[in-house]
């Protein structure tokens, strides 16, 4: 049954009637009625309706359903119903609803209700009310609070809210604060942030976040949070983190992520990870980053580097681990002959490394297998 059927149905009942049927089949009716029928309903017959509701009622029933019955009857006459009843209210709105309602009404939704009530709600609520504040707003409700909505969000809450958003808060609390929320909280954080977001920060304070996490922390971070980082750091800056941070964080690369990034800074990163740590980077991953570098950086690599290398991406078939490859008749070791899997947005594509054009990675001629 469409919205112009229910309110018919409505209008025909009553609508006083209807509000006395229980918030349950009250939501009901009014999940199915557009704007426009609120409207001809009236903003105090709408009232009624909204006053049988219970919170489950209102998230049950949506953001756009609950912003819409706000629109007619008035912010002002919701405030006015008491804070309870705005708090079932803000319940059902979603991020769109306090977006599109703007920094002031939001605030003046926070004044009523209180941010104490919102963290109830959890993480989700929480974003969703911060994606539609401005730092003058944030600023307004103090760092303390604002530290207390960000202990509160999940990476996924932060990823919804987008990474300017992020920033904003970050900027709002100081980055000093969220660092001693653990490095847990660090990561959600910059789970949420692009290169932008990262090069606005600065490099000194990206540093201190990267830092901070483990390798644990950066494997989680995901592509665009990742390339951010290492293209926002210099090499010697990466060069300073532990192994298995390096490793983390190449593993949260794509493929043809990692070949396109600087060989200044993938050159760090490979030369100071740990032959074993390199083992848990995806191979297709490696391949990547082997493909954005230079002949001469990948040969300044030791041979146990190189055979990790090559292990690691399907390519040390005999297990010689980077040594005597220039003895060895049966398959050429050559980088150019691995191909890798790169993972593209539509597909998977095979990508070869045409790195060396026939010259041996570890000092002999190539051998090619005989016919």
């Amino acid at each position: 049954m469409g919205g112009d059927q229910t309110f018919a149905m409505a209008e025909v009942m009553g609508f006083d009637q209807v509000s006395g049927m229980g918030g349950e089949h009250v939501a009901d009716m009014m999940a199915a009625m557009s704007m426009e029928n609120f409207h001809s309903m009236g903003g105090e017959h709408v009232a009624d309706m909204a006053g049988a509701m219970s919170m489950d009622d209102f998230h049950s029933m949506g953001g756009d359903q609950t912003f819409a019955m706000i629109e007619t009857i008035g912010l002002d006459t919701v405030l006015e119903m008491g804070a309870d009843k705005m708090t079932d209210f803000a319940a059902g709105l979603d991020m769109a609803s306090f977006q599109t309602m703007g920094a002031d009404q939001t605030s003046m939704i926070i004044e009523s209700v209180g941010m104490d009530a919102l963290i109830d709600m959890g993480g989700d609520k929480v974003a969703d009310v911060a994606a539609a504040l401005d730092q003058e707003h944030l600023g307004s409700l103090g760092s303390d609070t604002v530290s207390n909505m960000v202990s509160a969000m999940s990476m996924e809450n932060f990823q919804s809210m987008g990474g300017d958003q992020t920033v904003t808060m970050v900027e709002t609390v100081g980055l000093d604060a969220v660092i001693d929320m653990g490095s847990d909280k660090v990561a959600d954080v910059a789970g949420a942030m692009d290169k932008d977001n990262f090069q606005a920060l600065g490099a000194d304070q990206v540093m201190e976040m990267a830092v901070v996490m483990d390798g644990q922390n950066l494997s989680s971070l995901g592509d665009s949070a990742a390339a951010g980082i290492i293209e926002t750091l210099t090499g010697d800056q990466l060069g300073t983190l532990e192994s298995d941070q390096l490793a983390g964080l190449a593993g949260s690369l794509e493929p043809a992520t990692a070949a396109t990034l600087g060989a200044d800074q993938i050159g760090s990163m490979v030369s100071n990870m740990e032959a074993s740590a390199i083992s848990n980077v995806d191979g297709a991953v490696m391949g990547g980053m082997m493909a954005a570098l230079p002949t001469e950086h990948i040969e300044a690599l030791g041979t146990e580097h190189q055979g990790a290398i090559l292990e690691t991406m399907g390519a040390d078939l005999l297990e010689s681990h980077g040594s005597g490859f220039d003895s060895v008749d049966a398959v050429a070791t050559t980088f150019d002959q691995v191909t890798v899997d790169v993972a593209t947005e539509d597909a998977q594509a095979q990508a070869g490394l045409d790195l060396f054009s026939g010259t041996d990675l570890f000092g002999g001629t190539t051998s090619t297998p005989s016919g």
